[in-house]
């Protein structure tokens, strides 16, 4: 009886383990598609058409600019985020995708759309 509990017991612990790590793999992959899709989008850039005038005016202070982030609106993509505000410091992926610039501004997109955004401390 005892040695049935001690095989349960090291099974419980093996399989918990292998969960644990499954997970840190499961964000570590979601971190890397977060990276390739920024990748790809700037590689994508050039060849895009601007969506609206709003990009064209915008100043090539990139996140220093406040009048860049008063031009964020909800549902623009990526590479239009990342023309006005250029790139981030960090980026934090995961059903929610995070931008993190300095002076503790930051974007986050949902499915692919902005979906809120935080500006720096000016």
């Amino acid at each position: 009886m005892k040695k049935i509990i001690a095989i349960g017991f090291v099974v419980s612990v093996v399989s918990f383990s292998a969960f644990a790590h499954d997970a840190e793999r499961l964000t570590k992959l979601e971190n890397e598609v977060q990276e390739l899709k920024l990748k790809l989008s700037k590689l994508e850039m050039p060849t895009q058409a601007p969506v609206d005038s709003k990009s064209n005016v915008t100043s090539t202070d990139g996140w220093k600019s406040q009048k860049n982030w008063r031009n964020l609106t909800a549902g623009m993509s990526p590479s239009e985020v990342r023309g006005l505000l250029g790139e981030p410091q960090q980026i934090r992926g995961g059903t929610v995708t995070i931008w993190i610039y300095q002076n503790n501004g930051d974007v986050a997109f949902l499915k692919d759309g902005l979906h809120a955004w935080r500006e720096p401390k000016w």
